[in-house]
C-alpha cells in the first residue's frame, strides 16, 4: 500500500519534471522532480 501511494503521489512530479527544465529561482538548480522528496513522508503520515 505504501509503495503504491508513493508512486501515485510522485506521478505529477515525474510528468511535470519531464516537461519542464529546472525553473529559475530554485536552490542550486534543482529539477522539479526533486520536489517529490516529500511524497514518502506524506504517504507514511496517511492513515491506513
Amino acid at each position: 500500500m505504501f509503495l503504491a501511494l508513493v508512486t501515485v503521489l510522485s506521478l505529477p512530479f515525474w510528468s511535470v519534471g519531464a516537461l519542464l527544465s529546472s525553473p529559475k529561482g530554485t536552490p542550486i538548480g534543482l529539477p522539479v522532480g526533486a520536489l517529490m522528496v516529500v511524497c514518502p513522508v506524506i504517504a507514511a503520515s496517511s492513515p491506513p
